[in-house]
């Protein structure tokens, strides 16, 4: 289940506080991710009727911590496998996420879509390629706020971990 914890002005976080039955389900639902406007909440669920595995779901904010019903994002971003880890970049328009099903390199890829606001969809998913992407697991990508350097989720042969945190600098910098 997705919990939600806030920071208080003496900076201490509260307990966490479950979402509530209209996103958290008898099912797995984790990955959460709030636009940065607070209006969507972007999360992976097992739920049924989805189009297998993991799907992504994107939930309105109905005010006061509140969300509306989930919508499924459809086949274009769902397949039959398991998505994970929606990012929405800064602009509103951005997604970032990750999927087993997509063409890729193996185990979870991360890919990108953006919203077109004319026709109301997203575009088809992109795969970030080599050397972002790897035949193991690439998860959780997002762009900073000044769009100078990424971080994403990676396993790594030559990692210190099972799964590490990875910066991409701009060109020229270490």
């Amino acid at each position: 289940d997705i919990y939600v914890s806030e920071r208080g002005k003496s900076g201490e976080w509260s307990n966490p506080k479950p979402l509530g039955k209209t996103v958290n389900t008898t099912y797995r639902e984790s990955s959460a991710f709030m636009s940065a406007d607070g209006k969507f909440l972007f999360f992976s669920s097992s739920r049924p009727n989805g189009f297998g595995g993991s799907d992504l779901y994107v939930s309105p904010s109905i005010g006061k911590g509140k969300w509306g019903a989930p919508i499924n994002m459809g086949p274009k971003i769902n397949t039959e496998f398991d998505e994970d880890s929606p990012v929405l970049s800064f602009d509103g328009r951005t997604l970032y996420f990750s999927s087993k099903g997509h063409r890729g390199m193996g185990g979870y890829d991360i890919y990108v879509t953006k919203y077109d606001d004319v026709n109301k969809e997203w575009s088809s998913p992109e795969n970030l390629g080599y050397p972002i992407n790897t035949p193991g697991n690439d998860t959780y990508y997002i762009v900073s706020p000044d769009k100078i350097s990424s971080y994403y989720a990676s396993v790594k042969a030559k990692g210190v971990g099972d799964i590490d945190i990875y910066q991409i600098l701009p060109l020229g910098e270490e």
